[in-house]
């Protein structure tokens, strides 16, 4: 992403009233250390540290599409 970092798009992203609301999972190498002095991460950001431990994000992505799913399939 030439001329943007991942802690700016984590802070577009989450500050847009549409993409609020959804989960976000963000991989990283950096460790909790260094992503401190960048601005931390945003609240509704979930953080995997490489390497990626992937039974651990398969099923947190399970579970957030478990829970959109039945969202949007309850009667309004």
């Amino acid at each position: 992403m030439p001329g943007l970092d991942g802690f700016h798009l984590l802070k577009i992203l989450t500050s847009s009233p549409v993409i609020r609301p959804i989960q976000i999972i963000a991989a990283t190498g950096l460790t909790d250390p260094e992503i401190k002095p960048q601005g931390g991460l945003p609240e509704r950001v979930t953080v995997f540290h490489k390497p990626i431990q992937i039974y651990l994000l398969v099923t947190m992505v399970r579970v957030h599409f478990d829970g959109w799913s039945q969202q949007r399939r309850a009667p309004i």
